[in-house]
């Protein structure tokens, strides 16, 4: 008879807990997790009502468009919107003006003795706030398409805060007018300057193109039509020249070949025959022979006619002789006009010559002074644009900041919410106590109840013997659980007698929240300039 072995035990399963799981250990360690948790929040409670109260004051300040198209007049402060705003800011909220702020109405007197003034003037400078909105946003409060900001200032004093937001309110409507108004000014202050300076330019770029003109008048492009007229008309002159000169070359030759086929005079041929005739009588016939007295009388009256020299007597040689003259004066005032006119033709070619070089400077001069002038032109509009927008800038008819509502009196704190710290310190509390008993419940390695049991043995009970309390055992744990809640009550007595007490009154801890601004007068009052 075979017998067979009996079935191995089956391991225990690791199954996951369940919320009834969870319910158990949490009444198993009610006390880790109370305990603790009610500790916690004490404290969480007692920080948040002894914690100082702050008040905001908040004034809204709309941004109105120029009233003027630009179409018309432009203005020169070309800032953007926001970075504007950002800029004021700046120069809004420094130390000298906040102390300035706190001197005027003696703020914070028991700080400033603590300290001084001017670390309280700093201190307070992080408690103003400016921020940019556009209508639609919550709380802005614009009208339909508007834009604005406001400002914010944070302060333990109610009315300090309303006094502070209030002032640095007026700063910011002053500070934007004052300095749109300097900014155009500059603008006007700097076209003027400029056209000034671009003025005398002009006049030094006209004094050097005068010189430059006066230096070379004769070769400027504008004289080159005129020289290549007067080159034409001097080539012409040295053509004609030219053709006089070769006509009076063949007067000269005509001249000089009819002089050389005339005799100049005609008494010279009775000279000489009277001479040979008074040799041959003289060596025949003495002295008064009537021949020889009347050859030599003839011959003495001949040369006494002609002056005892060989002399010019025939008109038509002396007419030709006189024609020559006058042909070579003719022919020497021409040469002298050829010279003066070479030398006039030489000076206007020079001068051609010369205006391509001459040309790349002046075009240079003409351009600097073209485009100064047109720069001085460009200079001028925008200067009389900057004065129109000057006087927009100054009638307060452009972009300026127009008080929407003014900083009223909070009256209630701002901070600090005293609901969400509660609300927050009880989560943590909660969740400080739980993660206490999960760590404990963690590191137990002892096993309780029935569940216990089946999930370290892989096997359920075959009973369940409870335990059972003995009389004076319960009468312990009764007097225990009622000591334990009067202790607890006691606790948060205590807690809520001293806030209400030594803090501030119950009625005032859970009220939070920014005083929403008073709906009263919302007719925008507008900055005088």
């Amino acid at each position: 008879m075979s017998t067979e072995a009996p079935p191995a035990p089956e391991r225990p399963e690791q199954q996951g807990l369940t919320v009834s799981d969870y319910l158990e250990i949490a009444l198993r360690r009610k006390r880790q997790l109370i305990w603790p948790t009610l500790v916690l929040f004490s404290i969480v409670a007692v920080v948040a009502a002894v914690l100082p109260n702050k008040y905001q004051s908040i004034a809204t300040v709309l941004i109105e468009q120029s009233e003027i198209p630009d179409d018309f007049v432009r203005t020169t402060v070309l800032a953007d919107t926001r970075q504007q705003l950002g800029a004021t800011t700046e120069r809004v909220r420094t130390t000298e003006n906040l102390r300035a702020i706190i001197e005027k109405h003696g703020l914070y007197p028991d700080l400033v003795e603590e300290t001084s003034i001017d670390e309280v003037a700093r201190a307070a400078r992080g408690s103003v706030q400016v921020e940019f909105m556009r209508s639609g946003q919550a709380g802005s409060g614009l009208p339909e398409g508007a834009i604005g900001f406001v400002v914010a200032y944070e302060s333990p004093s109610p009315e300090a805060a309303r006094i502070v937001a209030q002032e640095l309110t007026e700063m910011f409507l002053r500070e934007n007018t004052m300095q749109r108004q300097q900014a155009a000014g500059d603008t006007t202050r700097f076209v003027t300057q400029e056209a000034g300076r671009l003025a005398r330019e002009i006049r030094e770029v006209e004094d050097r193109l005068a010189a430059f003109k006066e230096a070379n008048r004769n070769v400027l492009p504008e004289m080159q039509n005129l020289n290549m007229n007067l080159l034409r008309r001097a080539e012409e002159q040295l053509e004609r020249n030219d053709q006089d000169m070769r006509q009076m070359d063949a007067q000269i030759a005509n001249l000089q070949s009819q002089l050389a086929e005339m005799n100049p005079s005609p008494h010279l041929d009775r000279v000489m025959a009277l001479e040979a005739e008074y040799a041959s009588l003289t060596a025949t016939y003495t002295e008064r022979h009537p021949d020889r007295i009347r050859v030599l009388r003839e011959l003495e009256t001949l040369r006494q006619d002609t002056g005892g020299v060989e002399r010019v007597t025939n008109p038509g040689y002396v007419q030709l002789q006189n024609q020559m003259q006058n042909t070579f004066t003719e022919r020497q005032l021409l040469l002298s006009q050829r010279a003066s006119i070479q030398e006039r033709l030489d000076e206007i070619e020079w001068r051609l010559s010369e205006t391509p070089v001459i040309e790349v400077e002046y075009r240079a001069l003409n351009r600097e002074h073209d485009t100064a002038v047109a720069r001085l032109q460009d200079l001028r509009t925008k200067m009389l644009q900057a004065e129109l927008a000057e006087s927009l800038e100054a009638d307060a008819k452009a972009e300026r900041y127009v008080l929407l509502r003014p900083a009223s009196l909070p009256s209630s704190p701002s901070s600090p919410n005293r609901r969400a710290l509660l609300l927050l310190g009880f989560v943590f509390s909660l969740g400080s106590g739980a993660g206490l008993v999960v760590l404990r419940e963690t590191f137990d390695s002892s096993v309780h109840g029935v569940k216990g049991v089946k999930r370290a043995t892989g096997v359920p009970p075959l009973a369940v013997i409870p335990y059972l309390r003995t009389d004076a055992e319960l009468a312990a744990l009764r007097k225990r659980r009622v000591l334990l809640w009067l202790g607890a009550v006691a606790l948060l007595a205590a807690v809520l007698a001293f806030v209400h007490y030594q803090v501030t009154p119950l009625d005032e801890l859970f009220t939070d929240g920014v005083e929403q601004p008073d709906p009263g007068s919302t007719d925008p009052v507008a900055t005088e300039p």
